[in-house]
């Protein structure tokens, strides 16, 4: 799992862009148990996972006041409904690359996004197909 500022350094981001190029498929957080998840089966969705990274320090020479980094990834689910082409939901993914790709903002920078991966099948009672891209990043705080 990312730190809590990290995920919320990323969550922030989706709230803010998501809504302006998906506005109609909604995200949730991979720990949530909010029943709107998967409740239309006609409708994508999209879950954000932080499945782990790593912490180091950064710089040296200076006690209680050195660069630490978290470099970490974060997951990108995209569901869609099983037995139609997976077309929207890799136009979605392309649009959430374009949401992270390259950009530094606040004490996060964005690494490009992995092309979309075949996700698990058969999850949600059977009604769903995933695709999945990973978003690397580096998180910076002073400390």
């Amino acid at each position: 799992m990312g730190s809590y500022d990290a995920t919320t350094e990323v969550y922030n981001r989706l709230n803010a862009e998501w809504p302006l190029v998906q506005p109609n498929i909604p995200w949730y957080k991979w720990e949530e148990t909010n029943p709107q998840i998967g409740a239309d089966i006609e409708q994508l969705f999209m879950l954000v996972e932080f499945p782990g990274g790593q912490g180091e320090q950064a710089s040296l020479g200076a006690p209680g006041d050195n660069w630490w980094k978290e470099i970490a990834t974060f997951n990108l689910h995209m569901y869609y409904p099983a037995g139609d082409t997976a077309d929207a939901a890799r136009a979605a993914l392309k649009d959430a690359a374009a949401i992270f790709r390259g950009v530094s903002e606040n004490s996060i920078i964005y690494r490009a996004p992995f092309p979309p991966q075949p996700g698990q099948e058969g999850k949600l009672y059977g009604n769903w197909m995933s695709l999945s891209m990973s978003v690397p990043y580096e998180y910076r705080i002073r400390a």
